[in-house]
């Protein structure tokens, strides 16, 4: 991927893959005492938590984040950490009162006020957590971001098991959370908030005015990334609201299964991509459709090899590793491996979308899957789909929106190649 350090961009991966994925190898393996210890009706409710948490992260910080590792300069990089941070602050002091003013009405559902307040807290360690290890990846630590990866990862679902034993109930998993993502922001940090905070209270005029000369990111990147994050965390309180808790469960337990593999990818190959995408456009292009034809090739054999599993003895693996209760969460998995499998490809053209600028594709894109997510559950019902159906046809359309902005981005790629190597 480097054009100037191959090597080094070798270990970065290896590095940042391996705390990835040895924080999600203990999740997996700790998936089944979770089952037994909390219901699906509170996976469906801690769902609901995590959708919060997740989308507003997004806007608390107009996605200035992602700016720490597309700049040329790390002072420049330093200016888009601190621009996040101060966004964040200032969301969290706003949204804080309201939502306690809000109270337990309608738009929180059955998601009592001190969890929708507890979202808030998490959101802000989230912010933090995000920023140091993108600075970490930013200035070549990225061992540093990989033991940050694995603590945050690892910690939630070990604190999770142990609250489960010790008090149970949502606020379990939701101390679980939190306190894990605090374990990743701390082992990440090597000063950038301190550093970004003296940047807040010293000079808020240059943060305002770099946020003006940035403002592309929270006009076009922020809606984008959220609806992404939407695709991503609404169909468990969706499925949950119209089928009911128990099936909302099921899809948050497969949601947590399936997005850690995404983010395994998301923190070693797409943060790598988006470090080194722009030498790899401006040198040689080719570079990028190797690596993409490549990840196709070696990864689609394993996705029919999970699906044909899951066909013929997912309801037994589901009901044997996570209890009874769970039987049908191998249906589940089953009609989600696909939509994972694009979104997982499409984890590398995202960061392609950012470095070729073209910031109103990508919210167009994600207009287009929103679309799709909104108006997949109303014609299922409309049909009269149950919910595995409904799970199926909602499956379907955003796979195949997926592939097709997937296939746009690298034809995109290629025009790019051709004009550089007529």
């Amino acid at each position: 991927m480097s054009t100037k350090r191959p090597p080094s961009a070798v270990r970065g991966l290896l590095a940042l893959g391996g705390g990835s994925a040895g924080g999600y190898a203990l999740t997996l393996a700790l998936s089944p005492i979770l089952t037994r210890l909390y219901s699906p009706e509170l996976f469906g409710l801690f769902g609901v938590f995590s959708a919060i948490v997740a989308i507003f992260s997004i806007f608390a910080t107009l996605s200035l984040e992602l700016g720490i590792l597309g700049a040329d300069r790390r002072s420049e990089s330093l200016r888009f950490a601190t621009g996040g941070l101060a966004a964040a602050l200032f969301a969290t002091a706003i949204a804080l009162p309201a939502a306690i003013f809000i109270g337990g009405s309608a738009p929180f559902g059955q998601l009592p006020i001190w969890a929708v307040c507890a979202a808030l807290a998490v959101c802000l360690t989230t912010v933090l957590q995000l920023t140091a290890t993108n600075w970490a990846i930013r200035t070549d630590r990225n061992n540093r971001a990989a033991r940050a990866t694995f603590a945050g990862l690892a910690g939630r679902s070990l604190l999770q098991v142990g609250f489960g034993f010790w008090f149970g109930g949502l606020g379990g998993l939701i101390a679980g959370e939190w306190l894990g993502r605090v374990a990743g922001w701390l082992t990440a940090e090597a000063g950038t908030a301190r550093a970004a905070l003296r940047r807040i209270t010293s000079a808020p005029r240059r943060i305002v005015a770099h946020l003006c000369r940035n403002r592309r990111y929270p006009f076009y990147v922020t809606p984008a990334v959220s609806i992404e994050v939407a695709l991503v965390w609404l169909p468990a309180p969706f499925f949950a609201i119209a089928y009911g808790p128990d099936v909302g469960g099921f899809v948050a337990l497969i949601q947590r299964l399936g997005s850690a593999p995404l983010t395994i990818v998301n923190q070693s190959l797409g943060q790598l991509v988006h470090r080194h995408a722009g030498d790899m456009i401006r040198v040689n292009p080719r570079r990028v459709l190797t690596l993409t034809s490549g990840l196709v090739l070696a990864t689609l054999p394993l996705l029919a090899v999970l699906m044909a599993v899951l066909w013929f003895y997912g309801e037994q693996i589901a009901g044997a590793v996570f209890g009874t209760a769970w039987r049908q969460a191998g249906l589940v998995a089953l009609i989600f491996a696909p939509l994972y499998y694009v979104q997982f490809l499409s984890l590398v053209t995202n960061r392609l979308i950012l470095v070729l600028d073209r910031m109103r594709l990508k919210l167009a894109a994600s207009g287009l899957h929103l679309v799709v997510l909104v108006a997949s559950l109303p014609a299922a019902r409309l049909a009269g789909l149950d919910w595995l159906g409904a799970m199926a046809l909602l499956v379907t359309l955003l796979t195949l929106s997926h592939a097709a902005v997937f296939a746009f981005v690298l034809w995109l790629v290629d025009a790019r190649r051709r004009s550089v190597h007529p």
